[in-house]
């Protein structure tokens, strides 16, 4: 794995199915995706044949808002810029950072489910080999054509009550 001047890492993505088809991209030295106003200038800048493609609101202060509902992001396509693993009170959770490809809006996506957060934390492992860090930001591009997907499905707790649960996942 490359390592840049700064200490960060390129990830190189490699084929997995079925989460990621696509590869890797090499980032200049000093890249920062914030300087971008929509998805199509930020897959110009580092070349859209680079970006690795999913077959599978609060304001942070950088131009990116919290989504509250992810059923707003069913079939809408994504384009992920970076993801940060971090510690929460019920286990380990996932902060996306993307663009929606529809209309540009720079969003936050939180998720600590077996759903989004596990895809993601394959994706790591597979890219990197190792069990991904929390507090640690991945930089890598990741094109979802078609958005999140929801799953309904019977969750049955430790005392074997039943209820109904929902779950997202990258399209």
């Amino acid at each position: 794995m490359a390592t840049q001047a700064d200490g960060a890492e390129n990830v190189q993505s490699r084929e997995i199915a079925p989460i990621v088809v696509g590869t890797g991209v090499q980032l200049p030295e000093r890249y920062d995706y914030k300087q971008f106003e929509s998805a199509e200038q930020y897959l110009e800048f580092i070349g859209a044949t680079g970006v690795a493609t999913l077959d599978g609101s609060d304001e942070f202060g950088d131009g990116f808002t919290l989504v509250k509902d992810k059923d707003s992001l069913v079939g809408i396509p994504l384009l992920i810029v970076e993801f940060q693993f971090n510690e929460g009170d019920y286990g380990d959770f996932v902060a996306v950072r993307a663009f929606r490809m529809d209309n540009n809006e720079k969003i936050v996506l939180i998720d600590g489910s077996t759903g989004i957060r596990d895809q993601v934390a394959r994706w790591v492992e597979h890219v990197t080999g190792a069990k991904y860090e929390t507090g640690r930001t991945y930089i890598q591009p990741i094109r979802l054509k078609r958005g999140l997907v929801r799953s309904e499905y019977d969750y049955t707790d430790g005392k074997g009550k039943t209820s109904k649960a929902v779950t997202h996942y990258f399209a």
